[in-house]
């Protein structure tokens, strides 16, 4: 059965989606500044970037070796070359390595892009893609996500007015995006066998794009129903 939103998110990230992150990375070094250096001193050992983000550049020297995956062609071009840094294409939910390959694992403002046609299959995707980075770990890894997360009402409205914004965005060819709250995630990641370290929202000081698809409409950060937090996970005892 043809899923279209997972159609148009492919066509998007190997045709526009550069474009719009590099626009949305060049007007945004409040994001890059507030991020980069603190996800950067968390990489060690063996580590392992799902998802590519032109915005943070993130490719720490103490990452060895440092494996990129991204689904997208184009965007795994994009990666610097470096003699540390692998680039791999696969699927987040599918992850080409073997169990308990790596140290440190990081998932940049990747959650909320793996939106399906419907929010059943969203939270099925997003459950998966938690399962198999936790068999990549080492038992004594660490997994960083980096996400907007909201509050548990605005997630009720994503999900209420999920199919009537999936079709608007799909006919202007932007893929669909699916926001999580807090308590969710953590569900998910003990249902992954992971668990909940600390989670600590990043503030800004100055407003911030609202999303890269609209990287010219500022905000300030405290208005926004997205609070951009960073997760320590690992695995559970």
């Amino acid at each position: 059965m043809r899923k279209e939103n997972s159609d148009i998110s492919l066509d998007y990230y190997e045709t526009r989606a550069m474009a719009d992150a590099l626009e949305f990375a060049r007007v945004d070094d409040v994001l890059k500044q507030g991020t980069a250096p603190l996800l950067a001193r968390r990489a060690s050992g063996s580590t392992l970037l799902i998802g590519w983000s032109p915005t943070l550049n993130l490719t720490p020297p103490q990452a060895d070796p440092m494996v990129v995956v991204d689904f997208s062609f184009n965007s795994l071009q994009h990666v610097p070359d470096r003699n540390n840094v692998l680039k791999v294409r696969a699927a987040a939910g599918a992850l080409p390595f073997d169990r308990g390959s790596f140290d440190t694992v990081f998932m940049i403002n990747m959650l909320h892009h793996l939106a399906e046609d419907s929010t059943v299959e969203t939270d099925r995707a997003m459950r998966l893609i938690l399962q198999d980075t936790a068999r990549v770990m080492k038992r004594s890894s660490k997994l960083f996500i980096l996400e907007p997360l909201v509050s548990p009402f605005f997630e009720v409205l994503n999900r209420i007015f999920y199919f009537p914004l999936r079709l608007l965005f799909n006919a202007r060819r932007m893929p669909m995006v699916c926001f999580y709250s807090l308590p969710n995630l953590k569900e998910a990641l003990s249902e992954a066998g992971l668990e909940l370290v600390y989670s600590t929202p990043i503030g800004f000081d100055a407003p911030i794009p609202i999303s890269w698809f609209f990287p010219n409409i500022r905000m300030n950060p405290q208005w926004m129903p997205q609070k951009i937090t960073l997760l320590e996970i690992k695995k559970k005892a």
